[in-house]
């Protein structure tokens, strides 16, 4: 292992961690605070315990399907691990083809599961008074298709075999299948691409309401969360143009043929787990930054930060708004 790659894995296992164990507390904290907080009953939140589970079912896959591969090098302590699975052992017991199998699987439900968080804030903003209704009806059935759309498009890997790959120029080990790669870049890259292109026009039509209504002078609905969404938003774009690149050499057979290509694919291999991770693990950050309700709730239980509870970022706002299911609530 190089020690760039020794810096990675512990940086990236660091930081990991304490944003696993931040995002498990703020889903508790949500849970919780279901019954005080009316907006945590909303459908928004109940996406965000819903992507939870899916970003830690991602994570947790992504250590067998990127991060120990890639941190490991031929004298590594799991390089004989890897060495034994490869194209020509048929043999080996270990899953690989699972694995791999929910590593393309877990990135086509976090694009679809986006969109919908899109969608939503859309529709809260284009009509509040009918949007929760909607997505309270059919609240199961969005959830339904999250995880089950990813399955038509994952699917080929599993009909072949996986195995582990030794790249000797960065010294790290990949996973290959022998379904070719140019087979399953050709459908991921253009279907994240067209769900990433779906995002962005609801994106678009969103802030075009936003502004129509303070021109108008009227309230924007839960306006931090439409920003939360787009700050998702982006970190999708930089995924996709990743995917993109290295599809295109894939496609073109350029893989390791040349020492462009193989420079931009070492830079795409450091920047993906940091993209990666940005996009499954950041989501608590975003929603602690962008939510007082949230922030306040969290620091509740710590008596060390009771002297923050009366802070303006903090403290609950005395405003009355309609919500859609009843009587004019105060909100924070």
């Amino acid at each position: 292992m190089t020690l760039a790659s020794l810096l990675r894995f512990i940086i990236t296992s660091v930081y990991g961690a304490a944003l696993l164990v931040l995002y498990t507390y703020v889903v508790i904290i949500i849970i919780a605070h279901k019954k005080s907080e009316s907006s945590f009953r909303s459908s928004f939140y109940k996406l965000f315990i819903v992507g939870f589970f899916m970003n830690m079912m991602t994570y947790f896959n992504s250590l067998i399907s990127l991060r120990l591969p890639q941190s490991n090098g031929i004298n590594e302590t799991l390089s004989n691990f890897f060495l034994t699975h490869n194209e020509h052992n048929m043999e080996v017991i270990f899953p690989v083809k699972v694995f791999h199998f929910l590593h393309y699987y877990f990135a086509y439900a976090q694009y679809i599961y986006n969109f919908f968080i899109s969608l939503n804030r859309f529709s809260l903003i284009t009509n509040p008074i009918k949007s929760e209704l909607f997505w309270r009806k059919r609240f199961w059935w969005f959830v339904f298709a999250i995880f089950a759309i990813p399955w038509a498009f994952a699917v080929p890997i599993l009909v072949g075999r996986s195995y582990y790959v030794y790249h000797s120029h960065g010294d790290y080990f990949f996973l290959d299948t022998t379904i070719k790669r140019s087979l399953i870049y050709t459908i991921l890259a253009p279907t994240l691409s067209v769900i990433t292109a779906m995002n962005s026009f609801l994106n678009f039509m969103s802030v075009r309401k936003v502004i129509i209504l303070k021109l108008s002078g009227g309230r924007v609905p839960e306006k931090n969360l439409l920003q939360m969404s787009f700050v998702i938003f982006f970190i999708d774009i930089f995924l996709v143009i990743l995917t993109l690149i290295k599809a295109i050499i894939i496609a073109c057979g350029l893989s390791f043929k040349s020492e462009s290509t193989d420079e931009i694919l070492s830079w795409i291999v450091i920047l993906i787990p940091f993209a990666s991770d940005a996009l499954t693990l950041t989501q608590p950050l975003l929603l602690l930054f962008f939510s007082k309700t949230v922030r306040r709730c969290c620091i509740w239980p710590f008596p060390c930060l009771k002297s923050l509870r009366s802070h303006r970022l903090i403290a609950r706002n005395s405003v009355l708004v309609v919500r859609p299911f009843g009587a004019p609530t105060i909100t924070g």
